[in-house]
């Protein structure tokens, strides 16, 4: 079935728009849903809604269909996408629920603060305008708080 959702990549078009899926050479029937994520994937949060907007223009100037049928497919795709994390976390023994929310918050708060990133980083990566945001999304672990004052007072001292 031919791609009607997303704008393609054009072929070898070195200028493409951003937001273009595909790859260089072609878009691959089939694949465009999973090219789709992978660019959201790819995004600052920021950037998700002009995202969804640019594809949503391309897919309706493609014919008379409305939003509701594009909503409902990329709708789809968000749920496959959370049944494959699911799967993830039954192999890993994971007891809570897996989300693509949930994995974004574990991304912030377990794999960059507490191994030590700034938080201003945290939040640019994230595509937060504002510091506050990210303070708000990202709780500080207790083991964090301990290494930094452990820190501190070996600067102290």
């Amino acid at each position: 079935m031919p791609n009607k959702y997303f704008k393609p990549h054009e072929t070898l078009d070195l200028n493409s728009h951003k937001y273009d899926v595909g790859v260089l050479i072609r878009l691959k029937d089939g694949y465009e849903d999973n090219l789709f994520i992978k660019k959201v994937l790819e995004l600052p949060e920021l950037e998700y809604e002009p995202y969804y907007l640019y594809h949503l223009d391309y897919f309706l100037s493609k014919g008379p269909q409305g939003e509701q049928e594009f909503f409902s497919f990329v709708w789809q795709i968000v749920l496959r996408l959370n049944s494959y994390l699911k799967e993830i976390a039954d192999m890993c023994n994971i007891s809570k629920p897996l989300t693509f929310h949930i994995a974004r918050h574990t991304f912030a708060t377990t794999v960059t603060l507490t191994n030590g990133v700034p938080i201003e980083t945290v939040s640019k990566l994230l595509g937060h305008s504002k510091l506050t945001t990210t303070q708000i999304y990202a709780k500080v672990v207790e083991s964090k708080i301990n290494d930094d004052m452990a820190l501190l007072k070996t600067k102290l001292m």
